[in-house]
């Protein structure tokens, strides 16, 4: 994990602390600049990003600081502190403000959903040039506003995750502790390091029942000839679960029983595809199919009994 540091803030503090001991000036490196994730093979490793507009354009000693794991039993660390930092790029032409991605509970949520309350926020950044998250530069924070209280505003600078070997693009999981029910609104403001900015925005809805609650049923492409997607959002945002689809033919005999895990933490999930086929593995005949969608809970879920699921049913059609 390489963390680069603007170079060093010199802070003083004025009078005596305890025991009339003098507080003296000292220097602090707090200015992040970027933090990424880098693979190392056969020992070695490289990294590579944009420095941000925000920072000290006089020339100065910055830090590199290194942490890596083989994810077992042996980590390292180590640090270099004669990268020199400073000036600017004169022919910089950057003017894309970055693409915000704001989810709650799982990458696959959409606006208008519901969760539990204490939801997770999750963010999806991507910009050519890197996200700004150094906080040095006032109103160039990356940060969060719910229902427009800008006295409540969210800073998300030390949320900030780059993606693996890669500087353009990186993701923020921030918990958020919102437990009363109705419909919020969640405005979110990143800045690029060539300082565009852009705003993204979702709602979603908490709601609190002692049991599970599926929304938004649907299937696509219906009819169908190949596979067929079936999707849904839930009220579950910490508990892992199953979901089941069980399939019927026009006499109302099940055909096919698909099974999928719930991601911890998801309103919203990737599709569960079906090919058409029954539990026998043949295809079956073109017509008219139901299905119902059930949460199967796990006996430690909280919820009053793990029997006491919501089911929604949908109708499919097969063209073969």
């Amino acid at each position: 994990y390489p963390t680069v540091f603007d170079k060093p803030t010199a802070l003083q503090t004025l009078g005596q602390g305890p025991q009339n001991i003098p507080i003296k000036t000292f220097e602090v490196q707090k200015s992040v600049i970027f933090k990424g994730e880098s693979t190392i093979k056969d020992g070695q490793f490289e990294f590579s990003f944009v420095v941000p507009k925000d920072i000290d354009y006089d020339f100065g000693h910055g830090k590199i600081s290194l942490y890596a794991t083989d994810g077992i039993d042996r980590d390292a660390a180590g640090s270099y502190d004669s990268l020199v930092i400073g000036g600017a790029e004169e022919n910089s032409t950057d003017d894309t403000p970055p693409i915000v991605g704001v989810y709650i509970n799982s990458f696959h949520f959409r606006s208008g959903g519901i969760t539990a309350p204490k939801p997770t926020l999750l963010l999806d950044l991507r910009d050519d040039s890197g996200i700004n998250v150094s906080g040095t530069s006032i109103g160039h924070d990356l940060t969060a506003t719910i229902d427009g209280d800008e006295n409540s505003k969210i800073v998300l600078n030390d949320f900030f995750r780059a993606a693996l070997d890669d500087h353009t693009r990186g993701t923020v999981e921030y918990p958020l502790n919102i437990e009363k029910p109705g419909t919020y609104t969640i405005h979110v403001k990143a800045w690029d390091s060539a300082n565009n900015s852009a705003v993204g925005t979702t709602t979603f809805k908490i709601i609190i029942e002692d049991r599970p609650i599926i929304t938004d049923l649907t299937t696509y492409p219906n009819p169908f000839t190949q596979s067929t997607c079936i999707s849904f959002e839930h009220n579950l945002n910490q508990i892992q679960a199953m979901a089941e689809v069980t399939i019927f033919d026009q006499l109302g005999r099940k055909v096919k029983t698909l099974r999928q895990e719930l991601l911890g933490g998801s309103s919203s999930e990737p599709c569960i595809l079906w090919d058409g086929t029954g539990d026998d593995g043949n295809q079956l005949a073109h017509g008219i199919y139901v299905y119902r969608v059930s949460i199967v809970l796990p006996a430690d879920s909280g919820f009053a009994s793990p029997k006491n699921r919501d089911a929604k049913f949908g109708k499919v059609v097969l063209l073969k």
